[in-house]
């Protein structure tokens, strides 16, 4: 009698499409941006060879197809940023909806501690289960107020 382990590897899809910024953004398959203030950067990078170059006001928005309907479900932002000494606070990163476009404070990230050097940032998310929204977006961006520049690189949503 003859016993066979296996081992599977099974390569899930993830939520986030162009997460490390390696290809031009394209908003028909993954971020959507402002089209000002906002550049694939190959100067600056956590890994790969590219991260994305945001200042004075720009963003950019992506709508991961696991997050339509997903009220009551619970997800993790995780990210790396770094930014020029003269950023400020007033950046607008996390998961906001559709229906409002507002970006609630529990649904942000806090980049207490940020500097010139590459940090990783995450914040966990449950979507309201009474929410009004029924499509969510990552967003990353900054104010328009603000002076200096941010990075982001390997942003992921699990």
């Amino acid at each position: 009698n003859t016993k066979s382990n296996y081992i599977v590897f099974v390569k899930s899809t993830p939520l986030i499409s162009n997460e490390g910024f390696e290809q031009i953004l394209n908003s028909a398959t993954d971020w959507s941006s402002s089209g000002t203030n906002v550049l694939v950067d190959s100067s600056q990078k956590h890994s790969g060879l590219k991260s994305l170059k945001i200042f004075k006001g720009g963003y950019v928005l992506q709508r991961p197809n696991d997050l339509k309907g997903a009220d009551g479900k619970t997800f993790t932002l995780n990210l790396w940023a770094k930014n020029s000494s003269a950023l400020r606070i007033g950046n607008k990163v996390g998961v906001q909806g559709s229906t409002s476009w507002s970006l609630p404070k529990e649904r942000s990230i806090n980049f207490t501690g940020i500097s010139d050097q590459w940090k990783q940032f995450n914040i966990t998310i449950t979507l309201p289960s009474t929410d009004a929204d029924t499509d969510y977006h990552v967003v990353l961006g900054t104010e328009s107020t603000n002076l200096g520049t941010i990075w982001f690189d390997d942003v992921s949503l699990v």
